[in-house]
């Protein structure tokens, strides 16, 4: 088999777009009820990964980074925002960190301890998220938008300290 290195970070990209599903679900309000928001009011949402199983051609991730962002939909005026949860650090669309608890439009997660960022063949992760409703009485649909970035684990794809096949010969002794 043929492989062509220069081809490996294109290979990497169309794994995470077509291997690696990521959906935004269990949107709860804080008051209210289905996913209807009250103005100021806050609500919790899980963002969830599911990688491919062995038998759909899944690679372990590693380094993985959830990317997550909130914007009002096309003529709406809500303008709710999320909050950077705990467990490591997050940064800005500028590469800026960010509190823990800071309620933003985006960030780039990376987790650590109770949220890896590690994902097997075959594995699911979620981390919940909470967000807040503007103030203002406008209403209206705001779109949450998730993502993941990651690494392909290298050491589960290129193997180390692996055996060749051992090659023997007989030596023969002769008596003196």
């Amino acid at each position: 088999m043929a492989i062509n290195l220069p081809d490996l970070p294109h290979a990497v990209n169309a794994y995470l777009d077509t291997k690696v599903k990521v959906t935004v679900r269990d949107i709860h309000p804080g008051s209210g009820s289905g996913t209807v928001i009250n103005p100021n009011d806050t609500f919790t949402f899980n963002v969830h990964v599911a990688n491919a199983s062995a038998a759909n051609g899944g690679v372990a991730l590693t380094n993985l980074r959830y990317q997550v962002s909130i914007h009002p939909a096309t003529g709406s005026h809500e303008d709710a925002s999320i909050q950077v949860p705990s467990g490591r650090t997050a940064i800005d669309g500028s590469g800026h960190p960010i509190g823990v608890g800071t309620f933003v439009k985006f960030f780039t997660f990376n987790p650590s301890g109770d949220v890896p960022s590690y994902l097997d063949v075959g594995g699911v992760h979620a981390i919940q998220i909470t967000g807040k409703a503007s103030p203002g009485a406008a209403g209206g649909n705001a779109i949450i938008t998730a993502n993941i970035q990651a690494d392909p684990d290298i050491n589960a794809l290129f193997p180390r300290n692996g055996n060749s096949t051992g090659g023997t010969e007989t030596v023969t002794a002769v008596p003196i």
